[in-house]
């Protein structure tokens, strides 16, 4: 008698759908080289998101910081520090409506004191050193202010791709 039920244990039929374990283990394998591509090229552009953010932030900083550096000093009436021929790392000086006003660099950040109060001019994404402020002025002429300083992204334990810094410097005279 011939029995119609099939072989549990024995090959299968051409009939039978499915993959065999070779196809299986071909298609597992071109899934995880795909993925890795993937991951890798992701891991690329956040880097280049990440360094993008930096650059983008530290010249906007920079260029902010020193128009308002530039601005004030311009407006200012007289110079109080750094002294004829020397340098400091802030400065005081009397604006245009003879308040003593000035700015210095606190915990990486850049500030500007007016009136009793101060007002940060950089936020936590930057970090500056190196300010100097040179007195270039000659007697008998306006003050004139060269200001320099470094700023950096602040990476906080980023990668060393969100890492940037670059040097910023102008000159202001005082308008008399």
């Amino acid at each position: 008698m011939i029995s119609r039920h099939k072989n549990q244990y024995g090959p299968a039929s051409p009939s039978q759908g499915g993959f065999t374990l070779l196809e299986l283990t071909l298609y597992v394998g071109m899934a995880a080289v795909a993925i890795g591509i993937f991951s890798s090229f992701y891991s690329l552009i956040l880097e280049s998101r990440a360094k993008s953010f930096a650059i983008a932030e530290v010249n906007e900083q920079g260029i902010e910081a020193m128009l308002v550096l530039g601005q004030a000093l311009r407006n200012a009436n007289s110079v109080s520090t750094p002294i004829l021929g020397a340098s400091d790392v802030s400065v005081s000086f009397i604006d245009a409506s003879s308040t003593p006003s000035g700015f210095y660099l606190n915990s990486g950040q850049l500030y500007e004191q007016s009136g009793g109060t101060d007002l940060a001019i950089t936020n936590s994404h930057v970090v500056i050193s190196n300010l100097t402020f040179s007195n270039l002025g000659v007697p008998a002429a306006p003050t004139s202010l060269r200001i320099q300083f470094t700023l950096s992204a602040n990476a906080n334990g980023a990668s060393n791709s969100s890492q940037y810094s670059q040097d910023f410097f102008t000159a202001a005279s005082l308008r008399k």
